[in-house]
């Protein structure tokens, strides 16, 4: 969390600007960081490795209840601070967080079949689509649904261009600058003379 503010507070200032890249990538790692250090999949299996500490099937190991918590409530926390804040990584992060959230609990918990399971998923994100699509329909400040692009390439000939772009200009007339010394020294032989 320390290294993610530290990036947030840091990542506008002019100084920094050529190291955007690099705290890009920070970012990234501390978010992904973060969410591993609190999946209970992640915990338990490192738990498993680091300590050989064996936990039998169908027993948790301490703080469970915390580690199900966090794999819960991050992808959330990310989605909607991305979606407050209009920050893109946090908003894919916390979607991606909530793939391996959903694959984590459907790794411990059975409770449905996976075809009910896969159903119901497909009808939230249907309806999670349909909502933010609502939402975003008559903003024009950061997130949109609106083609942006489309009065910038407004009557443009796209054949034309393709043409163009396909068949580029005719080549230059270059000039020779390396004369070789036919068939003597300088040459090596490659005219047939020794």
């Amino acid at each position: 969390l320390v290294s993610y503010f530290l990036t947030q507070k840091y990542k506008d200032k002019e100084a920094l600007r050529p190291y955007g890249d690099c705290l890009f990538v920070v970012e990234l790692l501390a978010l992904a960081t973060f969410y591993s250090g609190g999946n209970y999949y992640v915990v338990r299996v490192a738990n498993e490795m680091l300590m050989n500490a064996v936990i039998p099937e169908g027993q948790d190991m301490p703080f469970a209840w915390l580690f199900y918590l966090l794999t819960a409530l991050t992808p959330v926390a990310y989605i909607v601070r991305g979606l407050m804040a209009r920050d893109h990584l946090l908003l894919r992060s916390g979607l991606i967080a909530a793939v391996l959230s959903v694959l984590t609990f459907r790794y411990y918990f059975h409770i449905i079949p996976p075809e009910v399971a896969l159903t119901l998923a497909g009808l939230i994100l249907i309806l999670a689509a349909v909502l933010a699509t609502r939402n975003l329909k008559n903003r024009s400040d950061g997130y949109t649904e609106k083609h942006l692009l489309k009065e910038k390439f407004k009557g443009l000939n796209a054949e034309a261009m393709l043409i163009a772009q396909t068949l580029g200009a005719p080549p230059q007339h270059v000039e020779k600058k390396f004369e070789g010394g036919g068939g003597e020294f300088g040459g090596g032989g490659a005219d047939g003379k020794w």
